[in-house]
């Protein structure tokens, strides 16, 4: 994913969490999380990714960034906000593993 087309993601996603009462930051161009997110007392980090298919697979890099928010789950709950180009977004609860998440997944 570009940056751009990174951006793009983070900005619609930040604006749907603003829609559902949260205050949201974005964290830039942080190695681990892209935007943190407050309501009632909570703080979430999401890491916003976007795919084409039916599924989101972790690379090399995106396995780095699942190390970094594992750490990260320690102060906070952390979620993946996954935009399904052709479905739609889908939030996962930052998996005990870096495997594939997928949209038809329950969570």
């Amino acid at each position: 994913m570009t940056r751009f087309t990174g951006t793009k993601y983070e900005t619609e996603f930040k604006k749907k969490l603003q829609e559902q009462g949260f205050h949201v930051l974005n964290l830039g161009q942080n190695e681990a999380g892209d935007l943190i997110a407050f309501k009632d007392g909570k703080v979430i980090i999401f890491e916003v990714k976007s795919v084409k298919g039916d599924e989101f697979r972790f690379n090399p890099k995106t396995r780095l960034q699942w190390e970094k928010l594992k750490e990260d789950s320690k102060y906070a709950d952390v979620y993946y906000a996954v935009k399904f180009l052709k479905r739609g977004w889908k939030v996962f609860k930052l998996p005990d593993r870096p495997e594939p998440l997928r949209i038809g997944e329950k969570q």
